[in-house]
């Protein structure tokens, strides 16, 4: 079984939440804009957004691969 990618995941636990992409980038500790950059590829999570996905329950292992 292959994992989701960090963005299906990050979209997938947004929609679980009921949060948008402005409120999951809040919780994220990132900028609207630098989130918005990360759904498109153009960015990496920085570690620091990884520590509070993994705590909003996005599997480490999907957040390390």
């Amino acid at each position: 079984m292959q994992l989701p990618t960090i963005i299906e995941a990050l979209k997938f636990r947004a929609e679980q939440m009921g949060w948008g992409q402005e409120r999951m980038a809040i919780e994220l500790g990132l900028q609207a804009s630098h989130y918005s950059e990360v759904l498109s590829g153009k960015r990496r999570l920085p570690l620091r957004a990884m520590r509070k996905a993994c705590k909003l329950g996005v599997p480490a292992k999907v957040l390390l691969q």
